[in-house]
């Protein structure tokens, strides 16, 4: 019954004519759509928690430490220096990103990455992906942003990433919400994943490409949690 509903919600955002029912533009901030101001976010867009469960500003020198393991494949390869820069080698199937052990961090408000750049071209792409739940954030070569499932199946509608942008994806009593913002106060959802809501998740981010068209990198510089108040 679950799935059968993710496959109507997808069918229904792809088509554009849902949103009679669905009410899209006049969910209030608890179930996504445009979020009023933040203002656990200062003035310069990072990332500020009265208690965070997790935040990792990627100063180094280990790679996505304590929270994460890195890893580099296919010629891929990762640094950190106030940013975390993943570069996908010019090789079908070449990933490079950070991936937390198990379900092993709470959910709290949600996670929210900061994304200063992604991976450019055509076979490319950069991702915060949650585990458990199975749902990511996802921007292509060509600068476009979906939320969908980690199978691939679209969430939503698509964005256009500008830079730096923020991505949240985040829980509600029944779903699990993918959005997107420029200042970390506004908040546009992409879309959403109608299921309850696991305590405890994996994380993964990373860029990589499936063809040996790929250029730049994906570069992130704040991955957060913040506790529930």
């Amino acid at each position: 019954m679950m799935r059968g509903c993710v496959v109507w919600l997808a069918t229904c955002a792809l088509a554009a004519g849902c949103d009679y029912f669905l009410r899209i533009d006049h969910i209030g901030p608890l179930d996504g759509g445009v979020s009023p101001a933040d203002s656990s976010v200062p003035s310069d867009g990072r990332v500020a928690c009265t208690a965070a469960i997790l935040h990792d500003p990627f100063d180094g020198p280990a790679f996505c430490a304590p929270w994460g393991t890195s890893y580099a494949d296919l010629g891929a390869t990762i640094k950190e220096d106030g940013t975390l820069v993943l570069t996908p080698n010019t090789q079908v199937d070449s990933i490079a990103g950070c991936l937390t052990s198990g379900s092993s961090q709470m959910f709290g408000t949600g996670v929210t990455a900061r994304v200063i750049d992604i991976a450019r071209d055509s076979g490319a792409y950069t991702v915060l992906l949650i585990h458990g739940p199975e749902v990511q954030i996802k921007a292509t070569g060509n600068g476009v942003v979906r939320f969908e499932t980690s199978a691939g199946m679209v969430l939503g509608s698509p964005f256009t990433f500008t830079s730096p942008q923020l991505w949240r994806i985040r829980p509600t009593a029944t779903s699990i919400v993918g959005e997107v913002s420029s200042d970390g106060k506004q908040w546009t959802m992409i879309g959403l994943s109608p299921q309850t809501p696991p305590p405890t998740i994996g994380i993964e981010i990373a860029a990589g490409t499936t063809s040996v068209s790929v250029s730049g990198a994906g570069i992130f510089d704040e991955l957060a949690i913040c506790a529930i108040d």
